[in-house]
């Protein structure tokens, strides 16, 4: 599959943010791919990263795909340095007036987002999603996928193939990415809860762990 790097942002320290976009097979929406939305969270953008290897060399995917590897390119450069904008991105995204919360401290509006999220914004809007797969890394509660019911058949795959028990997450938090894709595309999305790296247990272990339930789901074309 042709896959190419274009970059469709910039984050606080103007810094580009770059997407691996496969070729169009005249398809009006979109598989995405997000990781590192915390830049420290190095599990999820080894596997992304690992997956669009594999499938630059595989005719499997027949449906565009968008791959973000690293959302919080900031705080994946930095790591561990304290930066003037170090802040959870996670819960930095736009809310639906549907959700009930503070508006005095979790409602944004489209003045005060934060560049990274005006970014994923913008390339939403010129490229559709039709389902969204976030990778995390769990400190608490790791191995586990959390889904809403509009995109249970390919969670109960993957959680078949890999072993991840679901939960569900039908009301997600307000300000969250999942909820943001939810709510304003009317998009499915699955959230995988990877469990953090250790000396005994590498990213390496990791994506090895996960690749073959991934690439069943793209071989299968289950969305």
């Amino acid at each position: 599959m042709d896959f190419f790097e274009f970059t469709f942002g910039q984050t606080f320290l103007n810094t580009p943010i770059n997407a691996q976009k496969s070729k169009n097979f005249y398809n009006e929406k979109w598989l995405y791919l997000i990781g590192g939305i915390h830049g420290e969270e190095i599990e999820g953008i080894y596997l992304i990263t690992e997956i669009i290897s594999w499938l630059k060399e595989s005719t499997e995917l027949t449906f565009p795909c968008l791959a973000i590897s690293v959302l919080d390119v900031d705080g994946y450069t930095y790591q561990d340095q304290i930066l003037p904008n170090k802040v959870n991105l996670n819960n930095m995204f736009p809310t639906s007036a549907l959700r009930s919360v503070d508006v005095t401290s979790k409602v944004n509006s489209i003045n005060t987002l934060r560049p990274e999220v005006l970014s994923l914004i913008k390339a939403l809007r010129e490229y559709p999603p039709q389902l969204v797969i976030n990778f995390r890394t769990a400190h608490t509660s790791p191995k586990i996928i959390s889904v809403g019911d509009d995109a249970i058949s390919s969670a109960t795959f993957l959680s078949k193939t890999i072993g991840y028990p679901l939960i569900s997450d039908n009301r997600p938090s307000p300000s969250t990415l999942e909820a943001f894709i939810y709510d304003f595309f009317l998009c499915p999305i699955i959230t995988i809860r990877l469990p953090h790296y250790s000396n005994s247990k590498t990213v390496k272990d990791i994506f090895n762990e996960n690749i073959k339930g991934f690439r069943q789901l793209f071989s299968g074309q289950i969305y």
